[in-house]
C-alpha cells in the first residue's frame, strides 16, 4: 500500500498538476483582440457607390463587427460542437470579402469598417471544441491572382482553393494541385455588382472551374423543409452536375450558378471511389459554393445545406446520420447579421 504521507503529496501534486493545465488551458482561449474599426476617410468618398468602392475597374464591400452577433453566433457554434464531441468534428470556416484581400491596408483603413483579419481570429479564439479554419493570411500572400471577383460579392473558385488546402492540413490529407483538375473558363461573367454600378465602370471577370476528379454527378433533393428523411435520401433525387460544364445552361450574368447547381435544395454527392463510410455536412450559403467541389476527392459522401432554405436540425441530422465531419462555412459580412446569428442559433440543435 501507499504511505498516507506519501498519498497526501501525491494527491497535493496532482491538484498542482492539475491547477497548472487548467491556468494553460485559461491561457489559450484567451479571446484574440476585438478588431479595430475605422471611420471612412474624406478622401475616398467620391469613389464610393451603392455603398462599394469603386476603384481600378473593381468593386469592393465593407465590413463592420457586430458584437451581440458575434456571441449568439459563437456561443450556438460552441454548444453544437460540445454536443458532438466525440462523434462529429466540428470546422468553422469563415471567409473575408474582397476589400481584406485584394486591398492594401492603407486604402482598407480609407474604406473605414472594421479589420477583417482580426474579426476572424476573434471568433476563433473564442471557440471551445470546434475548430476554426484561417487562410485569410495565404490569400492576402497571394493576392496577385484572381481570388475574387471584379463585379460580383463572390470569391472565385481560386479563392476557395486556399480555404480547402488549410481545412486539408487541419484534417491531414493531401490536398490537390490546381492543375490536378479539368479546368474550364467561362468569359465573360458580369456578376451582381452590376445591380448597383453601371457596367462601364467595371472591368469584365472571367470565371474559372475545377471540376472534381472522383466525379462530377450529384443528386439534388427538394424536400418539404428543405431537407430529405432518410427515406427520402434512399431514392434517388433530380440528378445533376457539380460542376455545370453545358455553356448553354448559363448566361454572362450567371456563371456563379455553375458551382453545385446554386443555391436551392438539399444535395448529396456519393464518391464512387471511397466507400469508408467517411461524410461531410457543409452549412453554407453562396461562399460555400465554389469550395465544396474540392471536398468531393476525399470523402465517401458529401451533404450540403444551405442555412437560408432549410428547416435543420443540423446537431440531431448529424447524429442520426453518423457525419464524420461539420463544416459551417459563411462571409464574415453575412455573420455580422445579427439575424443571421439569431437563424443558426436555431438550427444548431
Amino acid at each position: 500500500g501507499i504511505h498516507p504521507k506519501t498519498q497526501v503529496l501525491s494527491t497535493a501534486k496532482a491538484d498542482e498538476i492539475g491547477q497548472k493545465q487548467e491556468k494553460e488551458e485559461e491561457t489559450k482561449k484567451e479571446p484574440a483582440k476585438i478588431p479595430d474599426t475605422f471611420a471612412l476617410q474624406e478622401e475616398i468618398q467620391g469613389q464610393i457607390t451603392a455603398g462599394l468602392l469603386v476603384q481600378n475597374g473593381a468593386a469592393y464591400g465593407g465590413y463592420y463587427f457586430n458584437q451581440a452577433a458575434c456571441d449568439q453566433y459563437v456561443n450556438a457554434v460552441n454548444r453544437a460542437a460540445s454536443e458532438l464531441d466525440g462523434t462529429t468534428n466540428v470546422y468553422s470556416i469563415l471567409v473575408p470579402n474582397n476589400s481584406a484581400v485584394m486591398l492594401d491596408k492603407e486604402t482598407q483603413e480609407k474604406l473605414g469598417g472594421s479589420d477583417q483579419k482580426q474579426a476572424i481570429e476573434y471568433y476563433y479564439s473564442l471557440y471551445k471544441k470546434a475548430k476554426g479554419i484561417n487562410m485569410i493570411d495565404d490569400l492576402i500572400k497571394n493576392n496577385d491572382k484572381p481570388l475574387y471577383f471584379k463585379t460580383d460579392h463572390h470569391w472565385s473558385a481560386d479563392g476557395a482553393y486556399y480555404a480547402y488546402k488549410n481545412f486539408a492540413k487541419e484534417k491531414g490529407f493531401k490536398a490537390r494541385s490546381l492543375s490536378d483538375y479539368e479546368s474550364k473558363v467561362f468569359s465573360p461573367f458580369y456578376g451582381s455588382y452590376l445591380n448597383e454600378i453601371a457596367q462601364g465602370q467595371l472591368e469584365a471577370d472571367s470565371l474559372t472551374v475545377y471540376v472534381p476528379k472522383s466525379t462530377n454527378d450529384m443528386m439534388v433533393y427538394d424536400a418539404e423543409g428543405g431537407i430529405p428523411t432518410k427515406e427520402q435520401l434512399n431514392e434517388p433525387g433530380t440528378p445533376a452536375n457539380i460542376i455545370t460544364l453545358d455553356d448553354s445552361l448559363y448566361d454572362e450574368n450567371n456563371h456563379y450558378l455553375r458551382f453545385i447547381n446554386g443555391d436551392t435544395g438539399f444535395k448529396v454527392i456519393d464518391n464512387p471511389k471511397i466507400n469508408d463510410g467517411s461524410s461531410v455536412l457543409v452549412i453554407k450559403e453562396s461562399y460555400g459554393n465554389s469550395f465544396v467541389p474540392f471536398l468531393v476527392d476525399h470523402y465517401d459522401k458529401v451533404y450540403i445545406a444551405d442555412f437560408r432554405y432549410c428547416d435543420m436540425q443540423i446537431v440531431t441530422w448529424c447524429k442520426e446520420n453518423n457525419i464524420t465531419d461539420l463544416i459551417l462555412m459563411n462571409n464574415i459580412q453575412l455573420i455580422a447579421n445579427e439575424g443571421v446569428a439569431q437563424w443558426y442559433d436555431e438550427l444548431l440543435v
